[in-house]
């Protein structure tokens, strides 16, 4: 079966909670092997990128984080990192974790909800 390990193969712990990142790692890695679509939703206040405001909807924002719908993904100490297109422009995209309130597949609903502390 098809892995994302190189995907993940990112940050660990970090000052938002370790144990959250490794949850957030495996629910990812689950819904990637069930050949899902990944979807991220965001809380909109605590992001800072006002190229996605457009498609906030209250207070919200949800992003297809697959690996056929972004490029060169990075995870770092405190975020996700990667490019998308928007409007046929490629942007990068940098999702901070504490904004991030759940993660789930697309198709069946199956995912993880995130309550993040930030250090």
């Amino acid at each position: 079966m098809e892995s994302c390990q190189h995907i993940l193969s990112g940050v660990l712990s970090a000052d938002v909670g370790g144990e959250n990142i490794s949850e957030f790692q495996a629910a990812y890695q689950e819904i990637f092997d069930r050949h899902e679509t990944i979807h991220l939703l965001v809380d909109s206040e605590k992001l800072d990128d006002a190229r996605l405001d457009f498609f906030e909807k209250d207070g919200n924002i949800i992003l297809d984080i697959s690996p056929l719908a972004i490029k060169h993904f990075n995870w770092r100490a405190d975020k996700i990192e990667f490019s998308a297109t928007f409007g046929g422009s490629i942007e990068i995209i940098s999702i901070p974790f504490h904004s991030i309130k759940r993660l789930y597949a697309k198709e069946t609903g199956k995912g993880m909800n995130f309550s993040w502390e930030v250090a």
